[in-house]
């Protein structure tokens, strides 16, 4: 397709997080005049094909491991680092394939670094510079640092200094290369009536976001005159005597997340980058319950910038009721400081001398 300006787009498959802030890029890419090309696996895949129907995409090799019950997860990773290995060599493999059979302008990946380039400029999109895992975190920083190495410019979502949503995780080397961009999230901040006392929004893999699940359920429904809205975050089974005048959601769409943040009057999720991000742009009370054994979120829980804005509680120790009253009292309290909004035409010039 000679003459085009097709940008390939990557996503990590790890969540939905890296899929949910992808959509402010792709839509940017579109609005810029570029036809984005979405490259992605398993439900991240789902959710972008999904949000983009008009959009090309191309099914990745899939990434299918296991998560601890309890205990760090770092450990469980590194247990199974071959089968990391070998999705790497797999991508990598598979990209160089599909690279030589197509024309492209450029890449962006989004914590993907077998996707990458030496012919076409190629952007990697992470904002964690620093990795956070526990007693492996210099040796995780230093084999991430490796794996992004070829690529032309990393762009870092998220402030600095006093703005730096990330912390530490974000904290920029000196390397030309890399350039904080700003926050990026697709959810519009409006006013509307805050029909429901909460939203419920589950994320994460299992066990964990099911443990979380049957807590809240069984926190709430002793709570008889409560609404809410319960985002559940996958289509297993439901549990059973769930209250009417809750509205239930088991996949949402980003249209339902603006819903939910809209006609809510606190939210209740894990403390994911990407929804502390979405809470930047549309300011809500929060309570955030970090995943446990998962060092990143456990470690942004404990940033002051954060701990000032949002009421933040540990699963095992998780008391709904009073996290929700001191949500909203911490938001009534906090100050907003002025947050870096993405500079489009100028990131994009990368993609225009090919």
């Amino acid at each position: 397709m000679a003459g085009s300006k097709r940008v390939l787009y990557a996503v990590l498959n790890w969540g939905l997080g890296h899929a949910t802030r992808s959509i402010p890029v792709i839509n940017a890419l579109q609005k810029h005049g570029f036809e984005p090309v979405i490259a992605a696996d398993g439900a991240a895949f789902d959710f972008l094909n999904q949000s983009f129907p008009h959009l090309q995409k191309v099914e990745m090799p899939a990434l299918n491991l296991s998560y601890a019950k309890s205990g760090s997860q770092v450990w469980a990773m590194l247990g199974q680092t071959g089968k990391l290995i070998k999705w790497h060599r797999s991508e990598s493999e598979f990209i160089c394939a599909h690279l030589a059979k197509n024309d492209y302008v450029g890449i962006i990946s989004d914590n993907v670094p077998s996707v990458h380039s030496t012919s076409i400029p190629s952007v990697y999109i992470t904002h964690q510079l620093q990795v956070k895992a526990g007693l492996a975190s210099a040796m995780a920083t230093r084999a991430h640092h490796t794996l992004y190495q070829k690529f032309t410019e990393i762009w870092v979502p998220d402030g600095e200094g006093e703005c730096a949503l990330a912390g530490a995780l974000s904290v920029k080397k000196e390397d030309s290369r890399t350039r904080c961009i700003g926050v990026l999230s697709d959810l519009q901040p409006v006013t509307e009536s805050e029909e429901f006392d909460c939203a419920v929004i589950l994320s994460g893999p299992e066990p964990q976001r099911g443990m979380l699940e049957a807590a809240l359920v069984s926190q709430f429904t002793a709570q008889v005159d409560r609404k809410v809205i319960f985002i559940r975050g996958t289509q297993a089974k439901r549990p059973e005597g769930l209250p009417t005048q809750w509205q239930i959601i088991d996949i949402a769409n980003r249209q339902e997340i603006q819903h939910a943040f809209a006609r809510s009057r606190v939210i209740i999720a894990r403390n994911g980058y990407s929804t502390l991000m979405d809470l930047e742009v549309f300011p809500k009370p929060a309570l955030l319950i970090p995943t446990p054994g998962q060092p990143e979120q456990e470690y942004l829980a404990t940033l002051p910038i954060h701990q000032k804005r949002y009421a933040l509680q540990a699963q095992s120790a998780l008391q709904a009721e009073k996290g929700m009253a001191e949500a909203i009292q911490k938001q009534a309290n906090s100050k907003k400081e002025k947050r870096i909004e993405p500079n489009w035409e100028e990131l994009f010039r990368l993609f225009e001398g090919k």
